[in-house]
Formats: structure tokens, sequence, C-alpha cells
């Protein structure tokens, strides 16, 4: 006789556990992978491996912590090889005697050639931003996993004791009930702002040092780390009535960078030509659709005086990445005019506030697609159109009066 031995049946909430564990391992290996990529082109950049001087103990506990739960990780140049390549090139400088002379265009000209020093640094220091952004971002998923592990623990012990007596408030710590769940991204964002990190903290108007046309951001908060764009949520950068000091010619608020990202019905991506719906007025948490009329102010009205003073914003587009550990990643397609702008009803009958943005010539040719409408629905029947009941009755009884 053969004993067929049964498969042992799994719970829907052990089954969800588990895709939530799988999730979270694999978010992590993309965090891990981005800081790798990350440091490898800081190494590229500068010609020079890093060495342990460069990376602290805290950072470095935290790599490491994530390394060895992947097993993955990546051996780094011995800090001896770092000082002598650094010995050789200092040298090599001395034997050569090399002369640098600054140029009016921000070059400097070494040996007559002309080497742009500063572009190169820019660039690094964004690097090195995103750099310890990726840092602040691991350490507080760290610390995310840890706070809900305690809570679990807390949970199981409560329940274990709910079949003798009720539990009281007193059963879970007075620390846990306070500590609430905070995104590990805002988290280190916030971390950034308090130690005064951000790269670019005062905003400008054009293109930002370091940040050509084609680099991509995996998450938003990574556009606030390098002040590229200082809304984690919101559409519309703008600077507001405190810089008025600083350009006493200008009208203010005026917009300096809007993100494309689909989250608008009524916008119309065509590449080269787009037109960009204003902010307010729309289902944030919903089905993304326009709920109320929106209003000349804020950043419309940022986006409205770039019109009249004929200025241009820095223009990111949102997509769909598999890659990246936020499911998201953000391109910047370069400076666009602010053609002119109106007021209509847009595609659910409320006031709507479009903006005709043109991109600006001789600039690298874009390479990402447009962004459509994709998260929430087009009124599928006239019925749907606020004001279309309304106006139907009323037609009906002109309509009716004037045959009388």
């Amino acid at each position: 006789m053969v004993v067929v031995k049964a498969q042992r049946r799994v719970s829907a909430r052990i089954q969800e556990k588990q895709r939530e564990e799988k999730q979270r391992e694999e978010k992590l290996r993309l965090v891990k992978r981005r800081v790798d990529l990350l440091t490898d082109e800081i190494i590229g950049n500068n010609g020079a491996a890093v060495d342990d001087g460069d990376v602290d103990d805290e950072e470095k506990s935290t790599i490491n912590a994530f390394s060895k739960s992947n097993k993955r990780g990546r051996k780094v140049k011995d800090a001896e090889n770092v000082e002598k390549e650094e010995e050789v090139e200092e040298e090599k400088l001395e034997k050569g005697k090399v002369s640098v002379e600054s140029t009016s265009s921000g070059a400097e000209l070494v040996d007559g050639n002309v080497v742009n020093f500063a572009e190169k640094s820019d660039h690094a220091k964004v690097k090195e931003t995103l750099r310890l952004f990726n840092k602040y971002y691991l350490q507080g998923v760290q610390e995310e996993e840890q706070r809900c592990c305690r809570i679990v623990e807390v949970d199981s012990k409560a329940s274990k004791k709910s079949n003798k007596s009720k539990s009281k408030k007193g059963d879970v710590p007075e620390d846990e009930a306070k500590n609430k769940a905070k995104r590990p991204d805002l988290k280190a964002v916030s971390k950034m702002m308090k130690n005064n990190e951000i790269l670019y903290s005062a905003k400008r108007i054009g293109d930002i040092p370091g940040v050509h046309v084609g680099h991509q951001f995996y998450s938003r908060a990574e556009m606030v780390a390098v002040g590229f764009h200082s809304h984690w949520l919101n559409g519309i950068d703008y600077m507001g009535m405190s810089y008025k000091g600083d350009y006493k010619n200008y009208i203010f608020p005026l917009a300096v960078a809007i993100v494309l990202s689909g989250m608008y019905e009524d916008d119309l991506d065509n590449a080269e030509d787009v037109v960009y719906t204003g902010q307010g007025g729309h289902n944030l948490t919903g089905d993304k659709r326009q709920i109320r009329d929106q209003k000349l102010e804020r950043g419309n009205l940022a986006l409205k005086n770039c019109v009249d003073q004929d200025l241009p914003v820095r223009v990111i587009r949102g997509h769909d990445c598999s890659s990246s550990y936020t499911g998201k990643v953000y391109t910047y397609d370069g400076l666009y005019k602010v053609v002119k702008y109106w007021a209509e009803k847009g595609l659910s009958g409320f006031t709507v506030f479009k903006y005709r943005l043109r991109r600006l010539e001789g600039q690298p040719i874009l390479t990402t697609n447009q962004v459509r409408f994709i998260n929430g629905r087009v009124p599928q029947s006239l019925s749907e159109i606020r004001g279309y009941q309304k106006n139907c009755c009323l037609f009906r009884i002109v309509f009716m009066t004037s045959h009388i």
C-alpha cells in the first residue's frame, strides 16, 4: 500500500507575507546595485579607485550588511595601491611642471590643451550626492524593517495574551506607538536637508551644473537631494517671493522645472512640443481624474509668469522601469520655452490651465518616449461629463418654448 503524503496548504496571509518578503529582497538588491553603479561611475570619472578613507564606518557597515544578505559584493582596491597611484601622479606633475592658466569660459589650459575641470567636478559632485542619498536610503530601509519586526513581535505577544485576558494599551511600548512608518526616501532627504547636504539648495533658472540632457534619476527624492527638482510630489517646481531680492528684474513666482509622469488626463506629450496641465484639482489618491476646478496660483501662476517673461523651464519625463528600486525612472530632456497658456474645460468637465511648451533648439536629440496618461480613465459616456445633464435640460426647455 502506497501512502501519499498530502501537500500542506498555505494560507493566503502567509502567501502574501512571502510575496512581500521577495519584493523587499528584490528592492534591496536593486538599491545595492544602484550604490555599486554610482561607486563605479565615480571611480571611472576620477581615474582612481575609492579607498577606505572615502567611506565612513557607518556607510561601510550598511553596504556590507546588504552585501552579505544578497551574497553579492565587490572588491575595492587596497589603500596602498591608491597611495602609490597618487604618488606617481604627484611625481609626474612635479617633473613636467604643468602650466595651468585660467580662461574666461571657465575651462583651463594645460600645456596648451583646453580641459574643462569645472564640468568634471560638477558631475562628480552630483554622483557623490546621489551616493550619499543612497547611503541614507539604505539606512532608512534597515530601520523600517527593524521597526516592523518589533511591531510583529509585540502583536504576536499581544495575541497570545488575548486568549487569557484582553490586551491593554500598556502592552505596546510607548516608543513603538509614537514611532510611525516613514518612507526611507523621504527620511533620507530630510536628513540631508538637516545636515545641509543638498547639493544645490538654492533654486535656479536654466540648467543645473553636472546634470546634462539624458541624465536619469531613479526616484523623485534623488532629484530633491541634488536640487534639480525640489518637490517629491508636486509636478511644478517654482521660485517663490523669497527670491525677489536676488532677481530684482523678474516678477515672481517663477517656474524652474516640471515633471511629466502621466498624472493628469489632459496632458499631451508630442516630444518636442508639449501641452502641460497645471496643478491642483485632481484625485491624487484615486483614479487621478480631475475632480474640481484649478486656480491661477502657486505653480500655475509661476508658469504663466514664465510666458510673460520668456523664461525656459527644465522638463523631466517619468517612465516605468523594472530595474529601478522605485519602479520608475526620471529622465532630464532639456530646456523648454513656455510659449502660451489658456484655461479650458478638461475631459472631466472642470476648468484646467494648460501651457504649451516648445523645446529649445541646439540641444541633444531626445531619446525618451512620450508620456501618456495611464493611471485614470477617460469618461466613457456623455453623462459622466460635468454639467452635461444640466445643459441638456436647458436646451430642451429652450427648444420647447421656441416651438410653442
